[in-house]
């Protein structure tokens, strides 16, 4: 299963602009194969980020609703279910 990097404080989901392997650029959600990949870029974030496994239905569910749009945040809500929300004009994409 694939390994996200989540904030524990807001439930958001890490994402930024990729490459698909069509050289075709993306917006969706960053996701590593093993969670020793995802530590390694952890390694590099604040505190209060944290990798989480989720099944692969489960990735694909963040990417449709992030509609290839860098406008948007991914978020975990309380119920566990992904909900995208409008950046505020502070945060980088």
């Amino acid at each position: 299963m694939p390994f996200v990097l989540r904030n524990r404080t807001t439930g958001e989901i890490r994402t930024s602009m990729m490459t698909n392997i069509y050289d075709l650029p993306y917006y969706g959600t960053n996701f590593w194969e093993t969670r020793e990949e995802a530590e390694r870029e952890l390694a590099d974030m604040p505190a209060e980020w944290e990798v989480l496994e989720v099944a692969e239905e489960r990735l694909k569910l963040f990417n449709v609703k992030l509609r290839n749009n860098p406008r948007l945040r991914l978020h975990l809500a309380p119920d566990g279910q992904p909900e995208a929300r409008e950046a505020s004009g502070t945060e980088a994409p």
